[in-house]
């Protein structure tokens, strides 16, 4: 609709953000992004400008039964998360053969928006638990009416 020129504004997620701003431009259209919702997150809450957003779940059994499997999972995901940040241009290469319609230097310029980090549950249990209360200011039910128990967190 943007593109298109029939909406004024959107919010976006990355990759469709970057991608609209490029296919505009090609279009003549003078696109841009203007603010990005995690840098207005800390400006609202005082706290980081990201937004807990994504996460590995895994059952209790996993963890119970191949703790040395979970454990290498994280260690795992962490170095992914670096190596996209320190090397995006060879990790767009590797991506982008996995999909479909993005080239390499889509992928690469999306990278540095996405504000990769790593952070472990134990780690991120204050911010989550800031974030989840914001959510259910809203609505209860949106976090199952009441702050996930401390199993939810998974510290090795």
């Amino acid at each position: 609709m943007l593109v298109a020129g029939k909406a004024k504004y959107a919010i976006l997620p990355e990759h469709m953000a970057t991608m609209s701003v490029m296919q505009g431009n090609k279009a003549g259209k003078k696109l841009g992004k203007v603010m990005s919702l995690q840098a207005e997150w800390a400006k609202a809450t005082g706290k980081s400008p990201r937004i807990p957003q994504a996460g590995i779940l895994v059952s209790g059994e996993l963890i119970a039964k191949h703790p040395e499997l979970v454990a290498e999972l994280q260690k795992q995901f962490e170095q992914s998360v670096q190596f996209l940040n320190e090397q995006p241009k060879d990790a767009a290469a590797m991506i982008a053969k996995y999909q479909d319609g993005l080239t390499p230097p889509i992928i690469e310029s999306v990278i540095p928006s996405l504000n990769l980090q790593f952070v472990s549950a134990k780690d991120a249990k204050e911010e989550l638990e800031f974030f989840f209360t914001e959510l259910s200011t809203l609505s209860p039910e949106i976090i199952g009416g009441k702050l996930p128990d401390a199993g939810f967190y998974y510290a090795p």
